[in-house]
């Protein structure tokens, strides 16, 4: 894996596995037309026949995506898994947490989109295996990357969530919590380590949307409603 910072992305590339989360100012907002515009550009920029993304709706529904003709940019899911060359499948983020999965042995690649609901009902845990009884792959050689979210230096949350987690079977035996500070990647790799995939195999970026200083991120929790999107994607060449 090659991990660097471009001028508008950071960039991981394996092999022929490209993978990218949006930095700097530029808006993905769907709900937008210049986002949308922004995220067909993302196509001529990268190469790639075709950008698929989703309706999230802070689910743990997972969407299959078998033909590039079809329009997915309605269907209310958080996750989706394709075989699919030169079409890059991505989520969008503003403090929730990207997920990008993939097996090079078997080509498939899927996007998660990750908030506290999604990471409460494992929907990465359960992308992977919808990858391993749908496609074949074998959780030995699924590799994950966790992009971009809100750290839990800034995710206080309520007492009442914090019980929620603590009390749920799935994440006894770690300590999620500073306080009432959620951490949702140790979540979601407590559930990936539970289904075997081991540590050398999971990625993470470790930049807090909220506070990071390096580099622009859209945050929801630091800016409201005035907030843009973050755009995280995979393409298979």
């Amino acid at each position: 894996m090659q991990n660097k910072n471009m001028k508008d992305f950071i960039s991981i590339v394996d092999d022929n596995y490209e993978v990218y989360f949006s930095i700097g100012d530029k808006n993905y907002s769907k709900s937008t037309m210049s986002g949308r515009a922004n995220i067909k550009s993302l196509e001529d920029i990268f190469s790639m026949e075709s950008v698929k993304y989703i309706s999230q709706v802070h689910s743990d529904r997972i969407i299959n995506l078998v033909n590039i003709e079809e329009d997915t940019s309605k269907l209310e899911a958080d996750a989706i898994i394709t075989s699919l060359k030169n079409t890059g499948i991505g989520v969008f983020y503003a403090d929730c947490v990207p997920v990008i999965l993939y097996d090079k042995s078997t080509g498939i690649i899927a996007a998660v989109h990750s908030g506290w609901r999604g990471t409460y009902e494992e929907i990465v845990k359960k992308t992977v295996l919808s990858m391993g009884n749908e496609y074949s792959c074998k959780i030995s050689n699924i590799k994950v990357i966790i992009g971009p979210h809100i750290h839990d230096c800034c995710y206080e949350v309520s007492e009442e969530l914090k019980t929620q987690f603590t009390d749920k079977d799935s994440f006894r035996g770690v300590n999620l919590f500073k306080g009432r500070n959620l951490s949702l990647k140790k979540a979601i790799i407590k559930g990936l380590n539970d289904l075997g995939v081991e540590d050398k195999n999971i990625l993470t970026l470790d930049y807090c949307t909220c506070c990071e200083k390096d580099i622009k991120l859209h945050s929801y929790r630091r800016d409201g409603i005035n907030s843009g999107r973050c755009y995280g994607f995979i393409v298979k060449k």
